[in-house]
């Protein structure tokens, strides 16, 4: 039809533009670790397991692979509960404010899971949201059992 156009009294041909080239989307981060601000509720010294309270009021239960600082952690004890790329689980003690951030983590608010824990939507301290990819499938796992509005920590393997 645009081949005839130019034959037909009264009609204009408008050469195509081209449509405007797609950005390419950034890529996702990853994350190196993963951390929940919580607090004990109880300590299995002889299974290792540590039963928790997340900020939001969640509850979750670590098995730690090493229960050296099993003896120093009490109910009611703020703690950070960590999972990292391999799937090694630990426990910190915080500072007495709670407020202790390593220097390469961001600290934020989860926003959202999404697809089992593959994906993290975090507010940082800007509050804008920032969706993080999860590599490891333990901390998938972990990740599956926050909920919105825990506060957590992460931090990139690349930057």
């Amino acid at each position: 039809m645009l081949a005839l156009a130019p034959w037909l009294p009264g009609c204009v041909v408008v050469p195509e533009t081209p449509l405007p080239s797609e950005e390419p989307a950034a890529p996702i981060p990853e994350i190196g670790t993963l951390a929940a601000y919580a607090t004990v509720r109880a300590v299995d010294a002889r299974s290792r397991i540590v039963m928790l309270t997340t900020s939001s009021g969640g509850m979750l239960d670590m098995t730690l692979q090493d229960g050296r600082n099993l003896g120093r952690l009490r109910p009611g004890m703020p703690v950070i509960a960590e999972y990292d790329a391999t799937g090694r689980a630990r426990i910190a003690s915080t500072d007495i404010d709670g407020q202790r951030v390593a220097p390469n983590r961001i600290r934020g608010v989860l926003v959202e899971v999404q697809r089992g824990g593959e994906y993290l939507v975090v507010a940082g301290q800007e509050r804008v949201p920032l969706t993080v990819a999860v590599p490891s499938p333990a901390m998938m796992a972990f990740a599956t059992r926050l909920g919105p509005g825990d506060d957590i920590a992460v931090s990139f393997l690349s930057p």
